[in-house]
């Protein structure tokens, strides 16, 4: 069996006598989806963060990549993508420029030049666009769509995806990608409704 990407046994995060994640075990496969769901301070966030390294935890054990947060950060956040609910990319940059930025921030090490890997993203017209210009207006789903794909670069292992909808569109399109996805949702009620089309009380 092969070892997990991310394996957190008895994960508890206190602030002072709040307890915030309550000794939770969790494992994610590679290629896998996994969902965190609850309501508005169930320790989503928090999990999160303990997981991209930026927050300790008080007890309990987590291995990111077989290694611990607490010792590797830099190195677990150098595989790690985020896709945002809202886009955060850099509105006086063009897409081309935006990419550079994210890959020059994971050290990405690819064959051959970054123009030359971020060429096959998408067309030289959408690369040249920047992301504040009328034009962005008018290819709007395709800029969306390099958005995500940013965060899909060669050494991105695990990505968080704070959009969960978009994610289950993607899944129930089969257009699963290899990537190990975590999504935190703040809602259990909105992805049951997604998935079943009911209320959880129908």
């Amino acid at each position: 069996m092969s070892q997990a990407l991310i394996s957190a046994r008895g994960l508890t995060k206190r602030y002072g006598d709040f307890t915030a994640v309550d000794a939770i075990d969790f494992e994610v496969a590679k290629g896998e989806s996994f969902g965190l769901l609850g309501p508005n301070g169930a320790g989503k966030s928090t999990t999160m963060r303990i997981i991209a390294a930026t927050s300790q935890r008080s007890s309990g054990t987590i291995t990111i990549l077989g290694r611990d947060p607490e010792e590797h950060g830099p190195q677990i956040r150098a595989h790690l993508g985020v896709v945002p609910q809202q886009d955060n990319l850099d509105t006086e940059l063009t897409v081309t420029e935006n990419l550079l930025v994210v890959m020059d921030k994971g050290k990405i090490m690819a064959e051959g030049s970054p123009l030359e890997l971020i060429k096959t993203y998408s067309t030289k017209e959408v690369l040249e666009v920047r992301f504040g210009s009328d034009r962005n207006k008018e290819i709007a789903p395709t800029l969306r769509t390099m958005c995500s794909r940013m965060e899909e670069l060669p050494d991105r292992i695990l990505m968080y995806v704070e959009d969960g909808e978009a994610l289950l569109e993607e899944i129930l399109n089969k257009k699963l990608h290899p990537t190990t996805s975590l999504v935190r949702r703040s809602s259990l009620e909105d992805v049951f409704l997604r998935l079943t089309g009911r209320t959880l009380i129908e």
